[in-house]
């Protein structure tokens, strides 16, 4: 009898970007920050095909750039579809994700198709602004070094951090040589000495590809008062730290960053340059409404999962 009580017991069954390189999407998942009080299991969104849900499992997709877009649209379609395998489904922190090349990406985004998905679940927050659903920004914001690194003196006058998979179009940023690109993780010792090293008339740059600890990561993004980025959490981090953030967009996923008073946008090669005298103000308003966002958030989880 133990074990079939065992079997029933419930669960909580967080679907993101599991099997990843990008840090981002590792660090998305709320699970990471707040305690459920039930067992969790990490399920990257391209196993929930073949994975065995139970009747009182709860769903949580989240964070990510899920919605969209055509490599997860159709693993979310799935998991609406055999909704009566698990007990509640929760979407936290997710976001649109339509890459500007991509026509099918962009047809999902012009017919909203993520919004009918959406409507199946028992709790949404999006990370981006809706009319439809509650804003709640990526759970990302909750580590701990936010704190410890946002009110350092910026070092460099600019930074650069570029995505793992997708150079810039302007190819003056993606020639500069990125630190983690042999594959080393930055130790905290050689980032120490990597502040003080002249950079030759380049930047220093990161790639976003989870070679590094993220609160490394935080920490060199903290040395910058102007950080140009292609990556979303590139952005969000930057403007969580109150840096001044320029960035070349490559999908809808940045719209939600659209009248941040630090955030700026480059399409044109050499663009960014303009944007490298702004002043900035370092502020943790912006920090602290995202905390409190998913702070609130939890709580609803909490009472539905209860």
């Amino acid at each position: 009898g133990v074990l079939l009580i065992y079997s029933h017991k419930m669960r909580l069954i967080n679907i993101h970007k599991v099997n990843t390189l990008n840090v981002g999407d590792l660090v998305s998942s709320p699970s990471l920050y707040y305690s459920f009080d039930l067992p969790v299991i990490q399920l990257d969104i391209t196993k929930l095909i073949n994975f065995k849900f139970e009747k009182n499992d709860v769903v949580l997709v989240g964070g990510g750039g899920l919605l969209e877009h055509t490599n997860f649209h159709n693993y979310l379609k799935k998991l609406i579809l055999i909704k009566e395998k698990y007990s509640k489904l929760i979407f936290w922190g997710v976001g649109k994700n339509s890459h500007f090349g991509r026509k099918k990406c962009l047809r999902l985004n012009k017919l909203d198709r993520s919004n009918k998905l959406l409507l199946s679940a028992n709790l949404v927050g999006v990370r981006d602004k809706s009319i439809f659903f509650e804003y709640v920004p990526c759970a990302s914001c909750l580590n701990p070094t936010f704190q410890k690194v946002i009110f350092n003196e910026p070092l460099h006058e600019t930074i650069v951090y570029e995505h793992e998979a997708i150079s810039f179009e302007d190819n003056s940023l993606s020639k500069f040589p990125s630190l983690n690109n042999n594959n080393n993780k930055i130790k905290n010792k050689y980032l120490n000495k990597l502040l003080y090293f002249l950079f030759d008339g380049k930047y220093p740059k990161l790639k976003n590809n989870g070679l590094d600890e993220f609160d490394n990561i935080l920490s060199f993004l903290s040395t910058g008062k102007n950080i140009i980025t292609n990556t979303f959490h590139g952005a969000y981090w930057g403007l969580l730290l109150g840096r001044n953030v320029i960035v070349e967009p490559f999908s809808t996923k940045f719209d939600v960053f659209i009248g941040h008073p630090n955030f700026y946008r480059f399409s044109k090669k050499g663009d960014w340059e303009r944007f490298l005298k702004k002043k900035i103000v370092i502020s943790d308003d912006y920090l602290k409404e995202c905390i409190n966002s998913n702070n609130t958030f939890f709580k609803k989880v909490k009472k539905l999962i209860n």
